[in-house]
């Protein structure tokens, strides 16, 4: 969804354990620095996230009308050259390139290339990202969150950086975009830096007031993205996507970088020594059982690893249950499945999504950065106003009673799902740009997803099991975030001349499918807790 499931706090060792040092660092709050840092970091990289988000598209479109789609992207229609293509070889030829994006750069024929370059671009970014984040975070354990967030965000300097000089340079390869897209996934992209944020404001946080905070930071992010957006657009609009990309986003990004070093450590020294040395030990560990079971039996300790990696994620779906919570030994499975399914469906959109716009309704930079303005103040209004309102209307046996609960968070749930369903109806059947932001507003509804999973995963699973299941069901959702794109991609391509909206009739499909198992789970919870109230 929307929401993804994203890796979140819950992989570093600051929240999945709550040992006895970790409990007495919150006690040194005096000496702590304010987890409004942590805000303000999540502030100021949504600023600088912000004209990618609202020119990403427009800025590729420019690019291909400038100098032609690359090779390899063109389809093939009949065993002929199209039209668009033999017009960019004619323009090529006589050296005059088209000065806007209109014409033949609206056909077809660069949609479906600008789609396809897009997927491959959004399943890197997702591949690297998926590898990376864990490392970034257990790295910001043994070097501390200011510095690995340094490097995060320097990453995302340097990726701006190569965009800006394949702009500067027309006859520099399209392809090398694909270069900043790398290095931008291997720095964890803004999933590695929001992760680590969120352990940064968890180290000097006591452990009752992380909701509110976490909350706080997730309004921070989304305040300077809507900024972003607007500066992004206005930008855009006055002096042109050259401009923006050469000048204002490296330059915003380098300002997230400054930010981040003027940020104190929220781990002491010691706490940062003590998390290098029992890293060095296991590894040390590691290295001498290696070297003492010697060469021969190196397959079999392959295989072990990989049996035991097998058997953790399984445990992951499969945990152990508190009794009278969900129905079923697999329920969390169940969940997962939804979460992949939902996340499938919205993740093959929005890979799509301003393509889509900018060929059929000619979106514009204006037009884009009103649409994400939209959804960002609606998704603030959402889970800051009306989520806690809905709340209120839970069985008051919840309080006490957490099958209750867990059956309204599982209601909360399908309605999500349902909103998703709604939007891409709406969406796909659009017939001007303000049925498109009416369809904003249904889809920022999505966003109460991942509160409600969260919420019902930590009611039901072991204590001891909560953050391993977290990460389990946040790998689910980042799968899903690797494969979708490029088949989204293709399939918008091969339907675009004749059914644009064919991908999200696709999408359709497996959002009614999440929803139908969603269902199913709430009848069954409503059942079991009719049944143990009429045995009662």
């Amino acid at each position: 969804m929307s929401g993804s499931e994203a890796p979140h706090v819950s992989e570093t060792t600051s929240l999945l354990h709550d040992d006895p040092s970790a409990r007495t660092r919150h006690h040194e709050q005096s000496s702590r620095p304010s987890y409004w840092y942590s805000v303000g970091a999540l502030f100021v990289s949504g600023i600088a996230s912000g004209p990618g988000a609202v020119l990403g598209i427009p800025f590729l479109q420019e690019l291909f009308c400038e100098r032609g789609i690359p090779e390899g992207l063109i389809p093939i229609h009949n065993s002929t050259r199209t039209l668009a293509a033999e017009y960019w070889l004619l323009q090529k030829t006589i050296g005059d390139v088209p000065d806007d994006n209109g014409g033949n750069c609206d056909s077809p024929e660069y949609s479906a290339a600008i789609a396809r370059f897009i997927s491959v671009s959004a399943t890197l970014i997702a591949i690297l990202m998926t590898l990376t984040v864990r490392y970034w975070s257990g790295l910001s354990d043994r070097i501390g969150r200011k510095r690995t967030m340094q490097l995060c965000s320097f990453g995302s300097f340097i990726a701006l950086l190569v965009y800006m000089m394949v702009r500067i340079n027309n006859e520099a390869s399209l392809y090398y975009l694909w270069v900043g897209d790398i290095i931008e996934g291997m720095t964890g992209s803004l999933i590695g830096y929001e992760t680590i944020a969120h352990a940064f404001a968890a180290d000097v946080t006591a452990p009752g007031e992380r909701t509110v905070v976490f909350g706080r930071l997730a309004a921070g992010s989304a305040t300077g993205s809507t900024l972003g957006v607007v500066l992004g657009g206005l930008i855009g609009k006055r002096f042109g996507l050259k401009f923006v990309f050469v000048w204002v986003a490296p330059c915003l990004a380098f300002l997230n970088f400054v930010y981040i070093s003027l940020v104190p450590e929220s781990l002491s020294e010691a706490e940062l020594s003590n998390n290098r040395l029992q890293h060095s030990q296991a590894i040390l560990a590691q290295h001498q059982e290696s070297h003492e079971s010697g060469f021969k039996h190196s397959l079999t300790r392959v295989l072990k690893s990989a049996e035991s990696n097998v058997r953790a994620i399984a445990k992951g779906v499969v945990p152990d249950m508190q009794p009278n919570r969900l129905p079923g030994k697999y329920s969390i499975l169940s969940i997962a499945v939804i979460i992949f399914v939902a996340n499938t469906a919205s993740i093959a959109l929005a890979s799509q999504m301003v393509t889509y716009l900018v060929y059929m309704f000619h979106f514009d930079e204006t037009n884009l950065a009103v649409l994400l303005i939209i959804s960002g103040l609606s998704r603030f209004v959402y889970l800051t106003v009306l989520l806690p309102f809905i709340k209120q209307f839970a069985p008051k046996d919840a309080e006490n009673d957490t099958a209750v609960s867990i059956n309204f968070d599982l209601k909360l749930t399908c309605f999500a799902v349902l909103s998703e369903l709604i939007f891409f109806l709406v969406f796909a059947n659009a017939t001007s740009i303000e049925i498109i932001y009416v369809s904003a507003l249904i889809s920022s509804l999505t966003n109460m997803f991942t509160p409600a999973i969260r919420s019902i995963v930590s009611q039901s699973v072991a204590p001891e099991q909560i953050g391993v299941t977290f990460g389990t069901l946040s790998t689910v959702a980042s799968f899903a975030a690797i494969i979708t794109p490029l088949p989204a991609g293709w399939i918008y391509s091969l339907t675009v001349e004749f059914w644009p909206t064919a991908l999200f009739y696709v999408g359709m499909v497996f959002t009614t499918s999440a929803l139908a198992l969603c269902l199913y789970m709430y009848f069954r919870q409503t059942q079991m807790i009719n049944y143990r109230t009429a045995s009662t």
